[in-house]
Order: C-alpha cells, then sequence, then structure tokens
C-alpha cells in the first residue's frame, strides 16, 4: 500500500485588519458637546433672562413713580391756583401765575390762562394758536393727526349749494342725511359713554368695537381719549389680562 502525503488546509489569517492608531492614543474631545460647556450656556442664558426681567420691571416702575408723580404735582398745581383765585380773584390769580413761571417756568413748567373768548391771560405759552385771530372765526376743536393723513376739507357756502343741487335728486340727499345722521348718533354714544360708562367700560368696548385703534395709536392718546392718566389705563389693561388668563383665554 502506498502511503499518501497528508494535505493540510490553510490557517485563516487573524486580525489581518490592525488598527494603525498607536496604542493609548485616545481621539480628540468635542468642547461643545461636553457637560461643562452646557452648564456654563445654561447659566449664561438664566443671568441674561433675570437681567433682562429686572432691567424691564425697574424701567416700568420707574416709568409708572414718574408718571404718578407727574400727575400729583399738576393736581396739587391745579388746586393751589384754584385757591389763590378764590380768595384774591383774577389778578391775584395772574400774578400768581406769574410768579411761578419765575420759578417752574425754568425747568420746563407750563402755565397758560385764558378768558372765555380763548385770549390769552397770562401764562408762558409763545405761538398760541388764537393769537390775533378774531372771535367769530376760532374754532371749537382742533384735530392732530398722528399718522400722515389726506384731509379733504369742505367749506361752509360749497356744502350749501350742494345741498341746493341735490334738492332735485331725492335719493342722494337721503343719502347724506343718512351719513350725517350715523355721524351725529356717533357722537351721542361718545358723549353718553363718557357719562354712563366707566373707563375699563369704554375701554373694553373700544377693543370690541375698534381693535385696530388700539393696535396703531400710541398709549397716552388712547389713555386721553378715554379721560384718564396713562398710568391708570396700565392698571385696566392688567387688570383684564390677569382676567382673560383666569378664564383661559
Amino acid at each position: 500500500m502506498s502511503a499518501h502525503p497528508e494535505v493540510s488546509a490553510p490557517l485563516a489569517p487573524a486580525n489581518l485588519a490592525r488598527s494603525t492608531r498607536p496604542a493609548g492614543a485616545r481621539g480628540k474631545p468635542d468642547p461643545f458637546n461636553t457637560t461643562a460647556f452646557r452648564l456654563s450656556v445654561g447659566y449664561t442664558l438664566l443671568v441674561t433672562l433675570a437681567v433682562a426681567v429686572t432691567l424691564g420691571s425697574a424701567y416700568l416702575l420707574t416709568q409708572s413713580l414718574i408718571t404718578e408723580d407727574v400727575d400729583l404735582i399738576i393736581d396739587t398745581e391745579m388746586k393751589g391756583l384754584n385757591d389763590k383765585f378764590n380768595r384774591s380773584g383774577l389778578s391775584g390769580l395772574t400774578d400768581e401765575i406769574n410768579l411761578r413761571i419765575d420759578s417752574w417756568g425754568r425747568v420746563g413748567a407750563v402755565y397758560l390762562l385764558v378768558d372765555k373768548k380763548y385770549d390769552q391771560i397770562a401764562g408762558n405759552v409763545e405761538q398760541w394758536p388764537f393769537k390775533g385771530m378774531p372771535a367769530e372765526r376760532r374754532p371749537e376743536f382742533t384735530i392732530e393727526t398722528i399718522e400722515p393723513t389726506v384731509v379733504q376739507i369742505l367749506s361752509r357756502n360749497l356744502f350749501l349749494q350742494m345741498i341746493q343741487e341735490l334738492e332735485g335728486n331725492p335719493e342722494s340727499l337721503r343719502a347724506l342725511l343718512d351719513i350725517s345722521f350715523e355721524r351725529q348718533r356717533h357722537y351721542m354714544n361718545e358723549f353718553l359713554s363718557r357719562i354712563r360708562d366707566t373707563p375699563e367700560q369704554r375701554y373694553t368696548n373700544l377693543i370690541k368695537e375698534r381693535p385696530h385703534i388700539v393696535r396703531r395709536v400710541p398709549q397716552h392718546y388712547i389713555a386721553s381719549y378715554l379721560g384718564i392718566t396713562s398710568v391708570h389705563l396700565s392698571r385696566i389693561k392688567n387688570k383684564l389680562a390677569q382676567k382673560n388668563r383666569s378664564k383661559g383665554i
């Protein structure tokens, strides 16, 4: 019997792929993905938020206090001048206003005393709009716009001429009268609202009926329209906001 040579299977190479990284070497750490970085960012944000809240609160509080002080000073001045008029009459009031102009006028205080015809008697207002204007031509009120506005003026003579021309067109004349009636009704409701409603009710009605006015007009103009101070209006707004939060609105 002949002997056959033994054939052995080749052995699979072990660990052919070897890491080229030197032994003991580590990867470079990412500084933005560390706990220390996250803590520092969170702490910075908290400090920034706390400073912003503190400065905002201080600004609102200071503004409120200044407004209240100014209102108090004006009320005190009005009461003092009224007492002076009751004691000394018009001449004594005029002398008192001139005396206060020499003191308070130097720091920006403004005084103005006029008669029934709006003629200036005393005060430090240099540009009085009715100065030199005949009494019969003086307007009962003025209009000041807070946005760029196009104003169309219709004189009395032109209005009367237009009425005469519309007499032959009853429908157009009725439409014009309806517009005038609606304006008069609006003014009447405004007048009755000042007597009947509280400032909070009037502000609530303004939000419901004309919300664009609340969005576009500065707060001190709205307060003047309501017949209150800006501080009082801020309190009304805070009160309404608390009610809405309690209702989940």
